[in-house]
């Protein structure tokens, strides 16, 4: 049989069957192609999401008082050592005690100095001089106290004063106390400082007597008098509150008159620059952070891109706090903590979320 020639296919045949065996498979790999470029020209793979570590400090008072000229305000910027405000006594009347219990101990302390005197009678009316200068000096700080507690009732009287809430006769016996008072700190101040020269003239009196030996019985006494009386001047003293460091005050928890205790929190503090940022690899730790790596840092809803490095590594996974979006139920999302340095330049402020990549060496 005589062969038959090939029947031609027409172009619309050829287009066809190149439209669906080969075009979808170029387009697909061109499309790859350009996703891949587009991954690793311009895109930051996203790995871990880290937060801008916020510097907390608070600021207390180691004394119990009432507050005083507070200075700052919620969310005002203060320098390190910036004065705050104050603390002054808030119980005069337990300074009072104390006082007058160490004037107590003063005066029998005198009283056991007379059988000694026909020894060194001379050194031990000394040593009676300091016993008289130290009891003045009690009394100065009764009389300080009694001044403080003067003061305070007349500023309450003066604010009824202006308010016209009491007669002027009430307001000026409170102001004649208060300017009793004063005048009672200043001559006792006077005669204390007039005290202190004297001895300071007589020392040469306290060499007849050997510090430490049986004939100086009074020295340690007025030794441990003297400390205990430092003590309570210490805590007459207003307690100034000054900024640990440079930042922002976050929270005030005391108003101004209001009581503080010892060791309550009065002002919060933030810094206002993160130094580092802490992040969590979670598991599996495809890529697991050391010291000394780099990572890349993005800065969300801005083009700032950074450089850092990791400076503290954990020894233990733990979990995962809030602020990843992948933490869905707690202690179920769990990774390993690490820091990581800001770069120098790179202004993210404490509390900020970035987008982090660990460059592998």
């Amino acid at each position: 049989m005589e062969k038959l020639p090939p029947i031609p296919s027409p172009p619309s045949h050829h287009w066809r069957e190149f439209r669906i065996r080969i075009l979808p498979v170029l387009v697909f790999c061109t499309v790859l192609a350009f996703a891949v470029f587009l991954w690793r020209q311009h895109v930051i793979p996203l790995q871990i999401i880290g937060e801008v570590e916020k510097v907390d400090t608070v600021v207390v008072s180691l004394q119990p008082g009432v507050l005083h000229q507070v200075t700052v305000a919620a969310l005002q910027e203060v320098q390190a050592g910036e004065f705050l405000g104050e603390v002054v006594t808030a119980d005069p009347d337990m300074i009072s005690y104390r006082t007058g219990l160490l004037r107590s101990e003063v005066e029998l302390a005198t009283m056991e100095m007379n059988p000694i005197l026909d020894r060194q009678r001379s050194a031990l009316d000394y040593q009676r001089l300091r016993m008289d200068y130290l009891s003045h000096k009690v009394g100065l700080a009764t009389a300080k106290v009694n001044l403080q507690r003067a003061q305070s009732e007349l500023n309450r009287q003066q604010k009824l004063f202006e308010q016209k809430l009491i007669a002027e006769d009430a307001y000026e016996i409170f102001k004649a106390q208060r300017d009793s008072f004063k005048v009672e700190v200043e001559e006792k101040t006077k005669l204390i400082d007039e005290m202190g020269q004297r001895i300071t003239e007589l020392t040469y009196l306290s060499e007849l007597v050997t510090p430490g030996s049986t004939n100086d019985p009074m020295g340690a006494l007025l030794t441990v008098r003297s400390n205990r009386m430092q003590l309570i001047e210490e805590r007459l003293r207003p307690v100034k509150l000054r900024s640990p460091i440079s930042g922002t005050v976050t929270v005030i928890h005391k108003r101004e008159g209001e009581n503080i205790v010892e060791g309550v929190p009065i002002f919060t503090i933030t810094g206002n620059q993160g130094q580092r940022i802490v992040a969590y690899a979670r598991q599996p730790l495809w890529v697991e952070p050391k010291v000394g790596m780099s990572v890349n840092i993005r800065v969300r809803g801005s083009a700032g891109i950074g450089q850092g490095k990791v400076v503290e590594v954990g020894s233990s996974i733990e979990s995962v706090p809030f602020f990843s979006p992948r933490h869905a139920k707690p202690n179920l999302d769990r990774g390993l903590p690490f820091f990581v340095s800001v770069p120098p330049g790179m202004r993210i402020r404490p509390g900020e979320l970035v987008d982090l990549a660990i460059v592998p060496n």
